[in-house]
């Protein structure tokens, strides 16, 4: 059983965003220099400006929880790493019969974004993608490696011109792209975002539309507090907030 077969009709790899490369290998640990930020940083002489948060989702099916999903943030003076990162499980008679694992890595430097890489793990599927920012644009790299049949990894390399944000949603300069930089696939995708004429009390919800197709929602502050969206086998996919109010917003 496969998780694209639980998210929109444009599958579960239009749902977030993508990645930050080395030649021949991806690197989910990487450092990107942020002026002098990151390299004064390593000598601790920055401990007065560094700090950590996280914002934290359940991930619900025709409303009953299947997975988690946690966003963390650690901010370094200019320099902020965001990581997003889902769980997922569907079990069966107490039989697990898929495992979805979705890792993403953001690197910024102020409101640039410098790099990202992700990797997905569709229940033996591994997917990674990583971009690289460059004078005028991102170096692209996506990698295919099914370890199921132990067999090498396909590699692609590609170049987009210009910034853009990414699918991982947490920034809510996302409702104003008309391309959202797809961290599953590593391709841009072109949408039109709305805001949608039922807002919650808490929050406002804006309709995602074009090559995504989902709902998704933040709160006057910025915040994002969550999505859904309907899939093609009838089900209602959330990602819903429990814990979303911590994101590092506005200067250091």
């Amino acid at each position: 059983m496969r998780l694209r077969h639980l998210v929109p009709p444009t599958g579960f790899y239009r749902l977030f965003v993508a990645a930050a490369l080395a030649i021949g290998a991806f690197n989910t640990s990487s450092s990107y220099a942020c002026g002098d930020t990151l390299s004064i940083a390593k000598t601790g002489s920055m401990a007065d400006t560094d700090a950590r948060s996280s914002n934290h989702y359940d991930v619900l099916r025709n409303g009953k929880k299947i997975g988690e999903h946690t966003i963390s943030f650690h901010r370094q003076g200019d320099a902020l790493q965001v990581t997003a990162e889902t769980h997922m499980r569907v079990r069966i008679l107490f039989i697990t019969v898929f495992r979805y694992h979705y890792k993403s890595e953001e690197n910024w430097c102020g409101n640039e974004l410098m790099a990202v890489h992700t990797r997905v793990d569709d229940g033996g599927d591994i997917q990674q993608t990583q971009a690289v920012r460059t004078e005028d644009g991102f170096r692209i790299t996506r990698m295919a490696d099914d370890q199921s049949n132990e067999q090498p990894a396909d590699a692609e390399d590609d170049y987009i011109r210009g910034t853009f944000p990414s699918t991982n949603h947490w920034n809510m300069v996302a409702i104003e792209a008309d391309h959202l930089f797809n961290t599953i696939t590593g391709r841009l995708n072109r949408v039109e975002v709305s805001l949608m004429d039922t807002p919650q009390p808490a929050f406002n919800r804006y309709a995602v539309r074009g090559e995504l197709n989902i709902n998704t929602f933040y709160d006057a502050d910025g915040h994002w507090r969550g999505m859904a969206f309907d899939h093609t086998d009838g089900s209602r996919i959330e990602f819903r907030c429990t814990d979303c109010t911590n994101t590092p917003i506005g200067p250091a």
